[in-house]
Parts: structure tokens; sequence; C-alpha cells
């Protein structure tokens, strides 16, 4: 379907925007070393992340070279890499959709919790856990993280019409 909207070289300029997109994005386990919900916990020991019910190393997305957001908790069955993997296709699914403004990248509250979406595709939700490890609400984190795509998604793909 996309054959029939799109030109050929505006295809084969996609399609090397979307490879050169996939390169950029990365997960990768990172380190953490922060003082948690529980107090003064040292979140740098495997052994009391995974007693507070974190992931033994966070899971960490990156996109252009920048860090966009870390995953610090399982959720919904899936460990943190399984989540960073799933933000990582969904990051590659908005880049497939073209030119990307940050005005493109919003927060909203879904089903109870704050999401944060590129235009209609849903990147992550911002979960409870992971914002008591950054010391901040679900809401902000989510807002945060969302500042970060803004900053480094639109980079990520074509030119901008007029440019």
């Amino acid at each position: 379907m996309i054959s029939k909207i799109l030109s050929l070289d505006t295809r084969r300029a996609l399609m090397g925007v979307l490879a050169a997109g996939a390169a950029l994005i990365m997960t990768t386990a990172g380190t953490l070393v922060a003082q948690g919900a529980a107090g003064n916990a040292d979140w740098s020991d495997p052994q009391a992340r995974e007693a507070a019910g974190l992931c033994a190393q966070p899971a960490q997305v990156s996109l252009a070279g920048q860090v966009v957001l870390r995953i610090h908790a399982p959720a919904a069955g899936k460990t943190c890499q399984q989540r960073a993997d799933i933000v990582q296709q969904r990051i590659v699914d908005a880049l497939s959709i073209g030119v990307l403004y940050p005005k493109d990248i919003h927060v909203q509250k879904q089903r109870g919790e704050w999401a944060i979406f590129v235009k209609d595709i849903l990147i992550i939700t911002a979960d409870a856990t992971s914002a008591k490890v950054n010391h901040t609400t679900a809401p902000k984190l989510a807002e945060m993280w969302a500042n970060n795509l803004r900053k480094t998604l639109p980079e990520s793909t074509p030119q901008k019409p007029g440019l």
C-alpha cells in the first residue's frame, strides 16, 4: 500500500533513514547508583535491586547516541531488557511513519497509567517503581522521557520539507 502512495525515490530515502535510525537505537544494560524509594538503598548492588523488585541491571534505551530512558522494573511479565527491546521496536515503528516533529511526541493517561506516544504509537508507560527510583512521580517521569525523545527522535527522521 505504501508503494502506491510514495515515489520510489521517497521509499528509498525512507528505507535509508530507517536503517540509519535502527543503527542509532540500541539497548544496553546500564548501571545506576542512586538512593531509591527504600531510603538509603545501594541500587548499585544487584541483590538489593532484586530484593526491591527491580531488575538486577536497568535496561537503557538510546537513540542517536543519547540515553532517552532507563527501565528499572519488570512489568506485565517482561524483564527490563524485554521491555527495552519492545520500546526499541516501537521507536523504529515511529520512525517509519515519516517526518516527525517534537509536537508529535506527547504524554497522556491511558488505562490509569501515564504513557508516551509518538503520534498514535504507544512507546512506553511510566511505571511507579521507575518513578520512585528516579525520585519523581509517574507523570513527571513520563514527561521527562518524552522530552528526551523530543530532543532526539525528530533528528533521526527524514529531512524536513523545505530544508
